[in-house]
């Protein structure tokens, strides 16, 4: 049993905790949930292959993009589209179809390089600019991200599926502030009736504490 020591030199021999030493603890505490949150999510949007044009993590992208037909049908295998590919390599439409095979197959860095050649046969073409730095951010390349996605908001300010991956590379390089910024962007450009609009504020408000000095 261990004794218990009494007298004034126990109070003098033990450290006393601030109420303020709490409360910062209770802070920092409070922010690495929040951080594990965000990260969280984001990892779920960025690092699933979720990429293609039907889901999540390419807002306002449900359409089939230009130059793609319409899957009525069960899409063509990889190996199918990589064989087609081969016959018809200036096909961007084709390619890009083949990207997203490879997103459904979780193969981040193959749709990254099957993306690159498409935006090096249509460079104008801004959906595939913004489909390629959403690959970037995923196989963790944010600063070719940022440079992609900087060169079409110049060109375009009103591009709002650009100022989203924009948020998106902000949070991974974690510069909160100029994300939230970006994502309200995002929502004044989409509009409350965008079906991205409610997923975009949720992320928006856990990310608001991260802005708060440590």
């Amino acid at each position: 049993m261990t004794k218990q020591i009494k007298g004034p030199s126990a109070k003098r021999g033990t450290p006393q905790k601030s109420p303020v030493g709490k409360q910062k603890t209770s802070y920092r505490t409070k922010r690495k949930l929040y951080q594990r949150i965000i990260f969280g999510i984001l990892a779920a949007v960025l690092g699933l292959g979720l990429l293609a044009s039907s889901v999540v993590w390419i807002p306002g992208f449900g359409d089939t993009p230009d130059g793609v037909p319409r899957q009525v049908q069960p899409p063509p295998t990889t190996a199918e589209l990589e064989e087609k590919a081969k016959a018809s390599p200036q096909d961007a439409g084709l390619l890009v179809q083949l990207a997203e095979a490879y997103q459904r197959e979780n193969n981040a860095q193959k749709a990254v390089e099957t993306y690159e050649k498409a935006v090096s046969l249509e460079p104008g073409r801004d959906d595939l600019k913004n489909r390629l730095a959403g690959g970037y951010i995923s196989v963790g390349q944010t600063d070719r991200a940022i440079k992609v996605l900087e060169e079409v908001i110049g060109r375009n300010p009103n591009n709002k599926e650009a100022h989203y991956f924009y948020g998106h590379a902000l949070v991974a390089k974690r510069e909160y502030k100029k994300a939230v910024d970006e994502f309200d962007l995002y929502l004044k450009l989409a509009g409350e009736n965008d079906p991205e609009a409610e997923s975009v504020k949720r992320l928006i408000e856990a990310l608001k504490p991260l802005q708060q000095p440590g």
